[in-house]
This record gives C-alpha cells, structure tokens and sequence, in this order.
C-alpha cells in the first residue's frame, strides 16, 4: 500500500467514526425532544440558532459539503420537531 492509499484510509476511518458520533448525537437529540413537553419551543429556539450561524456565513462562508450536511441535518431535526409537536397536540396516553 503506498503513502496515498494510506491517507485515504486513514480519511476514511475518521469519517466512519464522524459518521457513527453523529448518529449517537442524534438518537441523544431525539430521545430528549420526545419526551419533552414543549417541542414547539425547542424548534423556535433551534431556529433562531440556525439563523444566527447562517447569519455569521455572510463573513465567512461555509464550504459547500459543510453547508449542505449543515441544512440536511437542521432539516431533519426540523420535522422530528415538527412531528414531536403535533403528536403532543393529539390525545395524551
């Protein structure tokens, strides 16, 4: 194996690794915001901080993958929340 295969390797074992961080991460997220009782809050705040980090983009851009991962994932959590919160809305058990 020469130097460069070993480097793409070893790129690709810390992506794996970002990769399974970022699903605990998210299942941690997940499990919270279920049994939260104000979801709604919690997507007017996450906004509201989203907004603000785009916001710092206008001095210094995101690099495109970041920004595109960025937005996917606050996308998702947008309409776990959303789906979090109408559930809430519904008869209680």
């Amino acid at each position: 194996m020469n130097e460069n295969e070993n480097e793409i390797d070893v790129l690709r074992d810390e992506i794996t690794r970002l990769r399974g961080e970022n699903l605990a991460q998210g299942l941690l997220i997940l499990a919270i915001v279920r049994d939260h009782p104000l979801p709604a809050r919690i997507a007017a705040s996450f906004r509201d901080d989203v907004e603000r980090t785009l916001a710092e983009e206008d001095d210094a851009p995101f690099p495109a993958a970041y920004r595109a991962g960025f937005l996917e994932e606050v996308n998702d959590f947008l309409a776990a929340l959303d789906g979090f919160a109408r559930s809430k809305k519904g008869p209680q058990e």
